[in-house]
């Protein structure tokens, strides 16, 4: 057990994050050459960064939007916070991260960590019923919202268990070799799923803008295209 554990903590927590980072860049330079062919299509250059900075920073912190299910917008919000702040903070993780990357900052004191932990526990499980219990969730759902959520809890259960055996039906060797693994996994996994707007998120504004960018002619092009141009007069 201790040999697969100093694996998961070393080749494979570094491959784990060599795939992470290589897949996110992908993602990134082909948003960015995406970005610049919609603008070289349209031929207007200009755009409105103002109103572009605002739509993100309302995208990545939707207060405002919280009164639409307001529950469920609390408690979806409490796990993206959660599921950011509690693997970048925690002590056991920085340790890692200089074990591996030989890099580190401050971390969470244990109580603050643990309760951290705990919300986001309490939050997942709150999304998970939330989306199987409500009709028109099921409905929009696809199998990764389905999956990811539950798959993003078990670093954080193990997780806890491994730093509290007395409340632990697991022995430590495990609960721990089940964190380290289910964590290397979903980096793994972050390129290639939904996860990825982690990243992706703050450039949806600017694709949306970019992509309702037209040339100057497209509406007689279409017009054009469906036979409804305007006679002149």
């Amino acid at each position: 057990m201790e040999q697969w554990l100093e694996w998961a903590r070393g080749p494979l927590f570094r491959l784990a994050v060599l795939i992470m980072g290589l897949g996110l860049a992908r993602l990134l330079i082909l948003t960015g050459l995406g970005v610049f062919r919609a603008m070289e299509r349209a031929g207007d250059q200009t755009l409105p960064l103002k109103s572009i900075a605002v739509a993100t920073l309302k995208w990545l912190f939707p207060f405002k939007q919280l009164n639409n299910r307001l529950w469920y917008s609390l408690t979806s919000v409490t796990f993206h916070v959660g599921l950011i702040l509690t693997p970048i903070f925690l002590g056991a993780h920085i340790l890692l991260w200089k074990r591996g990357l030989g890099m580190g900052w401050p971390r969470l004191t244990q109580y603050p960590a643990d309760g951290l932990t705990l919300l986001t526990i309490i939050a997942g499980i709150g999304l998970i019923i939330g989306r199987v219990a409500n009709a028109f969730s099921r409905q929009i759902s696809r199998f990764q919202d389905f999956a990811l959520p539950p798959l993003l809890l078990v670093p954080f259960i193990s997780g806890f268990l491994a730093l509290h055996p007395l409340l632990s039906p697991l022995p430590y060797s495990l609960a721990m070799l089940i964190h380290v693994m289910s964590g290397d996994l979903i980096l793994i996994l972050i390129p290639f799923t939904k996860l990825a707007h982690c990243v992706l998120l703050p450039t949806t504004q600017l694709v949306s803008e970019v992509g309702w960018h037209f040339p100057a002619d497209s509406g007689e092009n279409v017009a054009m295209a469906l036979h409804k141009e305007i006679d002149p007069v």
